[in-house]
């Protein structure tokens, strides 16, 4: 996507300076809750290999912060590349991104059962409102647990 958006620079539009400045700061914001969340969960975990249910750090309000930053930079960047091939991509990043989780849910059921079902309870799947007694049930439960 990079490369075709460094290509096709503004051939289709060239944003207005207002919105090239949001495109800039969500990009960034986007990067920066990426990297939190790869740093949060670690290498081998952000790798996909056998860990810990990791619920500290940016998955305490999203369960996949790193694709929620994902898709934060793919559609600034295809908003900002002004470039019909490089939004065309980004919509086809963005709805990978959207339909990872429905693949990796099972696993992750089968690897921490209960204690991902609470999880799942109290912290929602990409954005949105934390269950204030679900999240509050589920940190008691993990503080028994240790």
């Amino acid at each position: 996507m990079v490369g075709v958006a460094y290509l096709d620079w503004w051939y289709w539009y060239e944003p207005p300076s207002l919105v090239q400045l949001v495109s800039v700061l969500v990009f960034t914001a986007g990067t920066l809750l990426s990297v939190w969340a790869m740093w949060t969960l670690g290498f081998w975990e952000s790798s996909g290999l056998e860990g810990h249910l990791q619920t500290e750090g940016p998955y305490r309000f999203s369960r996949n912060p790193q694709y929620v930053g994902f898709i934060a930079m793919l559609a600034s960047g295809g908003l900002l590349a002004g470039s019909i091939q490089t939004v065309i991509l980004a919509i086809g990043g963005i709805v990978w991104f959207l339909l990872a989780p429905l693949a990796e849910e099972p696993w992750l059921r089968e690897q921490y059962g209960g204690e991902y079902d609470s999880y799942c309870k109290a912290v929602p799947r990409f954005l949105g409102r934390t269950s204030g007694r679900a999240a509050k049930a589920h940190s008691e439960q993990s503080e028994n647990d240790s």
